[in-house]
């Protein structure tokens, strides 16, 4: 799996979870509604991770003095 589609299925992951996490809000199982705030943080936090890992361009690209 590409970087690009790690960050992708992750965020679709953090949309499920987020609405997973508003329903259950709207019903008022209030444990249930406070797991699932802590699915979304978690989620948040991996991609937040990841994103923090992905190479600089200018890391990946090189130099005008590359080779010199």
């Amino acid at each position: 799996m590409t970087f690009e589609q790690e960050v992708n299925s992750l965020k679709q992951r953090i949309a499920r979870a987020e609405h997973a996490r508003d329903r259950l809000r709207a019903s008022g199982d209030q444990e249930q509604y406070m797991q699932a705030c802590s699915m979304v943080s978690a989620l948040d936090l991996q991609l937040e991770s990841l994103l923090d890992t992905q190479p600089r361009e200018e890391e990946r690209l090189p130099g005008p003095n590359a080779g010199s």
